[in-house]
């Protein structure tokens, strides 16, 4: 009897036309459009199902584009690297932007993070173990977030409402964000996780579960729980409520991107290797789906689509490609 073979994934569509490095991919409208950002300052919005490129915005931003956040299904927000915020709504088929603000995160490789109701925008600050809280209707600064001689912070995530925080000592740290001051909110969890640098983080708001990558080959998943949180001494290496719950490791450095389907049930991780890992996540325990190989350079961004019947999830890379990629869309019940 003849051995049968999984077929090998490939991407159903493939865009070009950025002349740089693609930073960051985003699905704005479900299925049917989709942003890019490079490193050249580019925004380009696409028709994902004909390969039809609908607009090029230049952002005006000589250092490029570092990271791009869907708002709603007409409106995204961009952060350039010279720590710039603009806001782009949907004016009669055009993007425009209408609203911006400057941070002081001018030095930074970290992307912004967005409360769940939109309400406030976290970014690092010039000094680099500290992180400012923005009101992102406002732009106004509201609140600073300090570690102690942690380094850079390198990646940020919500979960409700607490701020969590990898930075560049391979420490995690949770901040509560109702304990607004004028002077600093200290941390009120940590968890020493990697040797080298944290490189992203994504969370998981129905399991209260926190998806890590750094440049350490292996991945982490991390366990919050609001019992035992530690006030006395948050800078410590006690787990407080940060448990760790499973190690996968890689057989190579670098996890640019971590990106969860919307139902929990799937997530990504892209990075260095120039491949695409898909896990499934039922039951709170990671299992290996696919390995997608199509890109040459290392790709930075992944992100999935809302909607699950079609199951699509975008990459882009540094070899200036985006793909397309059909997996596992959900069925009708």
């Amino acid at each position: 009897m003849k051995k049968t073979h999984k077929q090998i994934p490939q991407p159903i569509r493939v865009y070009r036309g950025h002349s740089e490095s693609i930073s960051s991919v985003r699905f704005i409208s479900d299925n049917t459009i989709f942003a890019s950002g490079s490193n050249d300052g580019e925004i380009r919005i696409w028709k994902s199902q004909s390969n039809q490129l609908v607009s090029i915005i230049n952002s005006n931003s000589k250092k490029g584009i570092l990271h791009i956040e869907k708002i709603d299904s007409s409106s995204f927000a961009t952060q350039s690297r010279d720590g710039v915020i603009k806001l782009w709504n949907c004016e009669n088929s055009d993007f425009i932007s209408n609203f911006e603000f400057q941070t002081n995160s001018k030095f930074s490789f970290c992307k912004f993070s967005l409360s769940l109701d939109f309400s406030s925008l976290a970014i690092p600050s010039e000094n680099p173990d500290e992180i400012e809280l923005f009101d992102f209707k406002s732009g106004k600064k509201i609140s600073k977030m300090q570690t102690e001689k942690s380094g850079m912070c390198m990646t940020l995530g919500f979960l409700k409402d607490q701020l969590f925080a990898g930075f560049e000592n391979g420490k995690l740290y949770g901040f509560d964000t109702r304990m607004l001051s004028e002077d600093f909110i200290q941390p009120v969890s940590s968890l020493s996780c990697f040797e080298q640098p944290f490189l992203s983080l994504a969370i998981s708001q129905k399991y209260e579960t926190i998806f890590t990558g750094s440049v350490d080959p292996k991945f982490l998943l991390v366990q919050v729980s609001s019992e035992n949180i530690s006030q006395k001494d948050p800078f410590s290496d006690e787990k407080g409520g940060l448990i760790l719950k499973d190690e996968i490791q890689l057989g190579h450095e670098g996890t640019s991107e971590i990106c969860l389907r919307n139902d929990d049930q799937i997530f990504a991780f892209c990075g260095w290797d120039k491949r695409i890992r898909v896990f499934q996540f039922k039951n709170k325990t990671p299992k290996p789906l696919a390995i997608l190989k199509f890109h040459t350079e290392t790709v930075n961004s992944i992100h999935f689509s809302e909607d699950l019947l079609n199951g699509y999830l975008l990459a882009g890379s540094k070899d200036k490609k985006i793909t397309l990629w059909q997996l596992y869309p959900k069925r009708k019940k």
